[in-house]
């Protein structure tokens, strides 16, 4: 992803005539420390201390050219660098990857008032020199895009970090492996069929076709795909439609790019559309950490490490992550009930409906996969004509003077015309910033990658739009971000990590640390804190066996699953429930007659579940002894039944290993008051 490049404009210093030329290295009149041998990609700097000699008020300029002769910016172009650094005014420098490696040169023009003279001696510069620029320094360098930016990090503001509390359910992810099979036909585009591949230094494309009733999905991007007649496999590099794909290998015969007829075909990949995500009834606790003030004036920031304390506990920070700092996508929803996180810019009818929204009802827009995979297609009533906004349902915070990125692929289908058009833009209640606006013409009729930033010149809370013309519209893989390139860190990311809360409420204190690409620390001192309060995950008294979680709040967990829930037992079996409130089956399960609550804002009373009632059960035998707030049931994990006599509660469970069968088993029993019951078997 590219960011929008600063330029600089020929000023010829090189060629200007003076009464001195600085030939000392770095030097005697300017005083240039921090200047790097080679001059890598991203944001290079130096330092210009100045001496005695040059005059209070002189401008400074300068001027530095690449291998090819043209100018590279430097940051501030006037000359006069508002950034210090002691005595010393810092001066960053530009390098883009379209910066061509090789030699440079910078020069730089001053004005004296005295001189140091072939005897060593302070003079004073002649008149007819004065007030002119009468000294110049120029010096060669290397510059090279490739290397990483090593350069001593300084910012323009102190970043900082906002941390909120998400709190969203724990699900459980489960992503099927597939192998497919059919039949497909292989088309060259680059390079075209009969090229030598062996003389080809270029990027390729090959296109394969399903030619069954088979379909592609969006999962087997990056997936190697198999052609076994052929002796022929490739990576799929795009997936253009449920019929073609785009792979980085073309199938050559002789050395030459070759089509081929129907041939069989396999490919294993995980099915992302086909995943499986169960929920529960736990939520969990993150900390929503939000990064500003990135933008560095020399250096790049590579990583983040991040690092957390309780208020409730004794000790210094724990390490938490070691993160590489990325642009963070705006179009995802990380509150999502029915994924960890979710992209939305990829079409499906449920993105579809819950996080866009339209304008009109005279133009339907529906998913299409045929023309353009996971895209929207509108259709553009010609009747009515009247044009069709997609807007964005959420708003996203938009920083004045930040970069950001928005892409997108689109096609039309159908005929061409001046007045087919698709506008994109951001739009608060009180402000618009456009983005970029596509006529069509004929390259739209085959897919093409939009790409266009823009430096935001408000700050306000916008929703990004996509307003139509014309008919038939397609658009796919939308994508709002921070604009980020090689070398230059993004302006904000966003990170989100679990809290591992011990008690109802807990204050934590994070410590953030910036690293450089050498992993070098940047001396830059950020801290924040946040309470939080939320999720019910912190209730969590766990009990653990061989590594296993037996128990989460009262009900009975393996491998950090409920056992109450109905993809491991029945949900009709008794359960046992821990809690102040009398437990309610519609919120999260049916509760089956027989089930047990103890209730711990009663002195530990114990109820049985009958008929739907939650009845008082009372054991005439210690009926009068005292149940203390800490009283509960016993758990038991061994082969054999305890002995009764040694069981102190009602509710006690006992976990009946055997672990001579294969795989090993685990039974279930709870003790009733007089026997114990068998709740079910698990592997």
């Amino acid at each position: 992803m590219a960011i929008i490049k600063k330029h600089a404009s020929i000023l010829n210093l090189t060629n200007y005539q003076t009464f001195i030329n600085d030939a000392v290295p770095l030097s005697r009149y300017f005083r240039i420390t921090e200047f790097s041998d080679t001059f890598t990609g991203g944001k290079n700097g130096f330092l210009i201390e100045g001496s005695e000699h040059l005059k209070e008020t002189t401008e400074i300029k300068i001027e530095i050219l690449d291998v090819d002769g043209n100018p590279i910016y430097v940051e501030p172009d006037s000359g006069i660098p508002e950034y210090y650094e002691g005595l010393s005014k810092l001066v960053a420098v530009y390098v883009y990857d379209d910066t061509p490696i090789g030699i440079g040169r910078i020069t730089l023009l001053g004005e004296l008032k005295t001189y140091i003279n072939i005897d060593g001696g302070i003079t004073d510069i002649p008149s007819e020199w004065a007030d002119v620029y009468n000294v110049k320094w120029e010096h060669e360098f290397k510059i090279n895009k490739l290397l990483p930016n090593e350069d001593k990090v300084r910012f323009y503001k102190r970043p900082l970090v906002t941390v909120t509390e998400l709190i969203k359910p724990i699900v459980t992810k489960s992503i099927p492996t597939v192998t497919q099979t059919g039949s497909l036909q292989g088309i060259p585009e680059r390079p075209v069929a009969g090229a030598d591949y062996r003389d080809w230094n270029s990027s390729t494309l090959y296109n394969l076709t399903i030619t069954d009733s088979g379909t592609w999905t969006s999962s087997i991007d990056e997936q190697t795909i198999s052609v076994p007649s052929l002796s022929y496999t490739s990576t799929v590099k795009e997936v253009l439609n449920d019929k073609s794909i785009l792979v980085d290998t073309p199938y050559t015969s002789s050395n030459r790019v070759s089509t081929f007829e129907s041939a069989p075909y396999t490919i294993t990949f995980e099915d992302r559309d086909s995943q499986i995500v169960s929920g529960s009834a736990i939520t969990g606790s993150f900390a929503h950490m939000k990064f500003t003030n990135l933008k560095t004036f020399v250096g790049d920031i590579a990583r983040v490490k991040v690092y957390s304390k309780s208020r409730n506990e004794p000790g210094d920070y724990q390490f938490q992550q070691d993160i590489k700092l990325e642009s963070t996508e705006l179009l995802r929803d990380l509150t999502s009930t029915i994924d960890t996180e979710l992209s939305y810019g990829n079409f499906n009818l449920y993105n579809l409906d819950t996080y866009w929204m339209t304008s009109s009802d005279e133009s339907p827009v529906t998913i299409n996969t045929d023309i353009l995979q996971s895209s929207v297609k509108i259709d553009y009533n010609t009747v009515a004509a009247v044009s069709q906004s997609l807007l964005t349902v959420d708003s996203y915070a938009i920083v004045t003077d930040l970069e950001y990125t928005l892409a997108f692929k689109t096609l039309i289908s159908g005929s061409i015309s001046p007045d087919k058009s698709v506008r994109a833009y951001l739009s608060s209640s009180n402000y618009t910033q456009e983005i970029t606006t596509i006529k069509a013409d004929d390259s739209y009729l085959q897919r093409v990658d939009v790409s266009e930033n823009i430096i935001s010149d408000q700050t306000d809370d916008m929703n990004l739009v996509f307003e139509s013309s014309g008919d038939d519209w397609y658009i796919s893989n939308v994508s709002l971000r921070n604009s980020q390139e090689t070398s230059f860190s993004p302006d904000e990311f966003i990170l989100v990590q679990e809290v591992a809360r011990k008690s109802a409420t807990e204050t934590f204190d994070f410590k953030f640390e910036f690293y450089d690409i050498n992993n070098n620390y940047i001396p830059v001192d950020v801290k924040s804190s946040r309470e939080f309060v939320g999720g019910n995950a912190s209730n969590i008294s766990n009990i653990t066996w061989k590594g296993k979680v037996l128990t989460e709040s009262g009900s009975i967990l393996i491998e950090d699953t409920l056992l109450t829930d109905a993809n491991v037992f029945n949900k009709h079996r008794p359960v046992i429930f821990r809690q102040g409130a009398s437990p309610e089956g519609e919120e999260v399960f049916d509760i089956a007659s027989g089930s047990i609550w103890f209730d711990t804002d009663n002195g530990n009373t114990c109820y049985t579940l009958d008929d739907g009632s939650w009845n008082e059960t009372r054991d005439d035998d210690i009926a009068s002894t005292k149940i203390t707030a800490d009283a509960k049931p016993d758990i038991y994990v061994n082969s054999s039944p305890p002995g009764l006599s040694t069981v102190a509660t009602e509710g006690s469970i006992w976990f009946e290993n055997d672990e001579g069968e294969s795989p090993p088993t685990l039974t279930i029993h709870h003790y009733t008051g007089s026997a114990w019951t068998n709740l079910g078997r698990v592997k």
